[in-house]
């Protein structure tokens, strides 16, 4: 969640309010089952975290291990479904 979440707020400014919202959509759907009836979207849930630690979002980003996900992994693309 937080990982599509710091997606979202690092393109911000090249995506609409349309895409915004459509990928974070695609993304509850997706993981619906899992989550159950998830009430906020994941950048809710990323600015509640971010509030709550003190930190920005940049923080945050800089705090992921992005270098466990591994490049070639074949996962859907939510911006394409």
């Amino acid at each position: 969640m937080l990982a599509v979440a710091l997606f979202i707020e690092r393109h911000k400014q090249s995506l609409s309010d349309a895409e915004r919202n459509s990928i974070e959509s695609k993304w509850l759907t997706r993981w619906k089952e899992r989550l159950g009836q998830p009430a906020r979207t994941p950048r809710q849930v990323m600015h509640t975290y971010c509030d709550a630690m003190n930190i920005t979002a940049e923080t945050l980003d800089l705090a992921m291990d992005w270098d466990c996900w591994p490049e070639s992994a074949t996962d859907v693309d939510l911006a394409d479904e």
